[in-house]
């Protein structure tokens, strides 16, 4: 198994709660350029992640563990 193989069983993250819109973008990009399985963020930015990422990369959440709660 080499590198690129591993990173496309990996999910990016980032879950944190002051998390803002730039962050996301940016780990988004990351993720499409590095070839993540996905990215795991907020609830409140799967919409508009997903309208950015198109097909290119699959958007996760999380729902009920400390940082993934929908405010």
């Amino acid at each position: 198994m080499d590198k690129k193989d591993i990173v496309s069983r990996v999910d990016h993250t980032l879950l944190k709660q002051t998390a803002t819109w730039e962050q996301i973008e940016k780990l988004c990009r990351e993720g499409m350029d590095y070839g993540t399985d996905s990215v795991c963020i907020p609830p409140c930015y799967v919409t508009k992640a997903k309208d950015f990422v198109g097909d290119k990369l699959e958007i996760c959440t999380v729902i009920g563990l400390p940082h993934g709660t929908i405010h």
